[in-house]
C-alpha cells in the first residue's frame, strides 16, 4: 500500500510539474509568493489546488487533476450546427477535441479575449475551455473555501461549486463535471464521435 501511495504521488507531481512548465513557458510564475518546490510537496489533506485562470474581470479556478494541458494560439475550426457554447474544434496532437466557450456561457463574451486554452478531461470527455489567461496553479487551505451563496445556483449554474478567498481576491471554483448540460455533453460526445470515425 505504501508502494501505492508513492506511486500515486509521483504522478499527482509530474503532472503538476508538466503544467508548471506549461505556465512557465506561457510566461507566468506558478509561484507568484515567491514560495519554491517545497510547496508543491506540501500535504493535500488541507488544501485544494486549481488552475486559476481570469476570464473577463473574474478569476475562476479548474481541478488540476482534470487538466491535462495548457495551450496558446490554437486553430480552431468552427463546426456548422452545434451548441450555441461549441465554439469549434481543434486538432490536438492527432486527436480531435472540441473547444467550449466560457466567455459565451458565462455571458462575458464582450470583455473576454480567449487567449489561451485549458485542456480538460472529465467524464470520459476531453474538452478546450477558451479562457483568457492562466495565471497560477494555487494551493487554497480549505479555512479559505466557501460553498457558494445557494442564491446564485440555480438549475443553469450547478458547475459553481465554491468560491475561495485568497487575499481578499475572489476565485470561483467550478465543478466541471456539471458545466456542460445534457444536450452539450451528447453534442460534444456526437462531434467527437464523428470526427474521430470519419
Amino acid at each position: 500500500r505504501q508502494r501505492q501511495m508513492c506511486i500515486r504521488d509521483r504522478s499527482q507531481e509530474s503532472h503538476e510539474m508538466t503544467l508548471a512548465w506549461h505556465l512557465s513557458f506561457l510566461g507566468r510564475n506558478i509561484y507568484p509568493d515567491g514560495h519554491s518546490r517545497l510547496r508543491m510537496e506540501e500535504s493535500m489533506a488541507n488544501y485544494v489546488k486549481p488552475v486559476v485562470f481570469l476570464l473577463g474581470k473574474e478569476m475562476y479556478g479548474v481541478d488540476i487533476n482534470l487538466v491535462q494541458s495548457i495551450e496558446k494560439d490554437l486553430n480552431v475550426v468552427p463546426v456548422p450546427n452545434s451548441q450555441s457554447y461549441i465554439k469549434g474544434i481543434v486538432n490536438m496532437r492527432n486527436e480531435v477535441i472540441p473547444v467550449y466557450s466560457l466567455a459565451r456561457k458565462f455571458g462575458k463574451e464582450q470583455e473576454a479575449t480567449a487567449e489561451s486554452t485549458i485542456i480538460i478531461s472529465s467524464g470520459g470527455l476531453k474538452l478546450a475551455l477558451e479562457v483568457d489567461e492562466v495565471l497560477e496553479i494555487n494551493d487554497i487551505d480549505e479555512s479559505h473555501i466557501l460553498p457558494m451563496p445557494s442564491m446564485l445556483v440555480k438549475a443553469d449554474t450547478q458547475y459553481l461549486d465554491r468560491v475561495a478567498n485568497v487575499d481578499g481576491k475572489l476565485i470561483l471554483l467550478l465543478d466541471v463535471e456539471k458545466l456542460l448540460s445534457d444536450d452539450e455533453a451528447e453534442d460534444v460526445k456526437k462531434i467527437t464521435e464523428e470526427l474521430q470515425n470519419g
